[in-house]
């Protein structure tokens, strides 16, 4: 039985490569791709009760209906590729890249004292 830890190895290799098109969730503090009619979601969470914090990952059809998911605490045997994933993703979505570039291009181009 396929589940959606099996795809967390080509999830990260994708997104690595830049191949999946990562967008801030609307609702929440997660980040989406969407692929043959599903979306796919990472997110980080913290439980305050048990002081533990983790990424869980889910794969969703197109009506909203949670097909799969996987919760991995720092404990959790993917627990280090997801996160790779969420600070990947979390970059992507956000142009991370693009506004440290911009920001170097600014203070280069600052005047001297």
């Amino acid at each position: 039985m396929s589940t959606i830890e099996d795809l967390i190895p080509k999830i990260l290799t994708s997104t690595e490569a830049h191949q999946l098109k990562w967008a801030q969730v609307k609702l929440g503090s997660g980040f989406e791709f969407n692929i043959e009619e599903n979306t796919v979601t990472v997110w980080e969470w913290f439980d305050q009760d048990s002081s533990t914090s983790g990424y869980s990952i889910a794969l969703k059809r197109s009506d909203g209906v949670t097909l799969d998911s996987y919760v991995a605490d720092e404990y959790g045997p993917q627990y280090r590729d997801l996160v790779k994933i969420y600070r990947a993703a979390r970059r992507q979505a956000l142009g991370v890249d693009s506004v440290i570039d911009a920001i170097g291009r600014a203070l280069d181009e600052l005047p001297p004292f």
